[in-house]
This record gives C-alpha cells, structure tokens and sequence, in this order.
C-alpha cells in the first residue's frame, strides 16, 4: 500500500513550468537588445550635442576674430584714411558680416542679439565714418572704438556663457 502511494502521489507541472527557460531567454535576448538599443541612442544624442557645441564654439570664435580684425582695421584707416585702407575696412566688414551670420545660424538668442549689436554699430555707425571726405575728430574715432570694444567684450561674454550652460560646466 506505501509502495502505490509514492507512485501517484506526485501531481503534474501545470503547462508554463516546460516553457518557463523558453520565456527567460527570450527576456533575456529582448532586455539585452533593447539595452543596446538605448545605449547607441544616447551615445548618438551625446555625440550630437558635442558636435554642435564644437560648431558654435568655432563660430563664436570666429566672429570674435572678425570684431577685432574689423577694428584694427579701423583704427588703421583712422589714423591713415586713403583708399587701400578703406578697401581694408570694407573687406573687414564683409567678413565680419559673414561671421555674424554663422554665429545668427547657430547660436542662442541671447548671443545672436549681442553679436548682431557688434555687427550693427560696425556698419551703420564705424563704417559711414571712413566715407570719402568725412573728417572725424579724434573724440568720435575713440568714442566709436570705445563702443565698438563694449559690444565686442559684451558678445564674447554671451558667448562664454553660452558654452558653459551648454557643457555643463
């Protein structure tokens, strides 16, 4: 009588037990993928945010180098006005126009409103003065360089700003 008891006392697995090492494996496979996944998708979005980091640094620099090429320039013709320094300050101010808009294509809004204030003192208030028969004195020539370096020193501290915030450091 114990032998029959041992026998059939043992009930059968329900239905799941068999698939259960099927079930953890395909988790497995599903977790690892996804995994993955995630972590090429924030790789990318990281690398994403380094390269736009390094394009505005480098138009931000840029513009800088132009400001201060521009009133160099200016300060040549101030001193010297003929025409291969008014061709000078022109070609300055192309340039500097054209770096303005790489900064105005990438930037924030904050350093776009400063680099546009470099831009505009530069055209609409420096460059009339190196027309042909304009006599400035040299009060207005170090007032307009003065401003000219105020608008420069306050882009390239919005600038400055800007990369950190957007390092994070």
């Amino acid at each position: 009588m114990l032998l029959a008891a041992c026998t059939c006392s043992a009930p059968e697995p329900p239905w799941w037990v068999a698939w259960s090492p099927i079930v953890a494996a395909f988790v497995g496979l599903v977790g690892g993928v996804a995994g993955v996944w995630i972590g090429s998708w924030m790789q990318s979005r990281a690398t994403g945010r380094q390269w736009l980091l390094d394009r505005r640094t480098a138009a931000y620099d840029e513009l800088r180098v132009q400001a201060h090429r521009f009133a160099k320039t200016t300060s040549r013709y101030f001193k010297a006005p003929n025409d291969e320094n008014r061709k000078a300050v022109e070609d300055g101010l192309w340039e500097l126009d054209m770096a303005c808009t790489r900064v105005e294509l990438i930037a924030t809004s904050s350093v776009v409103d400063r680099a546009r204030a470099v831009l505009d003192h530069a055209s609409d208030t420096m460059y009339p003065m190196t027309g042909t028969g304009m006599a400035i004195t040299d009060a207005q020539r170090d007032a307009v360089m003065a401003e000219l370096t105020k608008r420069i020193g306050e882009y390239f501290d919005a600038a400055r700003a800007d990369v950190r915030n957007a390092s994070g450091s």
